[in-house]
């Protein structure tokens, strides 16, 4: 049997980084993200969306808000999965302000949060004096009637 080289191409790429992501295997997912660039193929919304993941999920916030800043320097249009992503790690990470940054930005694209976007309850708790309110700058700053409109999207 004759056999043929075949050529990965982005939507290959795209479901090995995000079979990395559901194995918990953020490193793996960011080498496979680099060789999609090397093969000179350019990243999608979905590629990037999984090595957000992978990373969040691994509580690699810096890594996961870098491919985010990627795809908007490539005038990649973010999803709501790229953004519940990337809240979901910032917010996993400690970076309040960011993840509420986001969260707006989100809001403003005419997206919405979903429910398995961790952050939205945690920011709330936060908010109301739980642990880590010392990171969030906005806790003591906004109204309760603005989080009940950042929050909609969740039973409080």
């Amino acid at each position: 049997m004759r056999v043929t080289k075949l050529e990965p191409d982005v939507i290959t790429y795209s479901a090995g980084i995000s079979a990395c992501e559901k194995s918990g295997e953020w490193e793996c997912a960011l080498s496979l993200f680099s060789e999609l660039r090397e093969a000179v193929l350019a990243p999608n919304v979905i590629s990037c969306s999984a090595g957000i993941s992978a990373c969040g999920r691994c509580g690699q916030w810096q890594h996961a808000l870098s491919l985010f800043d990627g795809m908007l320097e490539a005038t990649l249009q973010p999803n709501a999965i790229s953004y519940n992503a990337v809240i979901s790690a910032c917010g996993k990470g400690g970076q309040w302000q960011r993840a509420l940054s986001l969260l707006s930005e989100l809001r403003e694209a005419g997206l919405e949060p979903t429910r398995i976007c961790p952050t939205v309850p945690e920011l709330w708790r936060v908010r109301k004096g739980g642990s880590g309110g010392e990171h969030c700058g906005y806790s003591a700053k906004w109204p309760e009637s603005r989080w009940r409109q950042m929050f909609s999207c969740t039973a409080l």
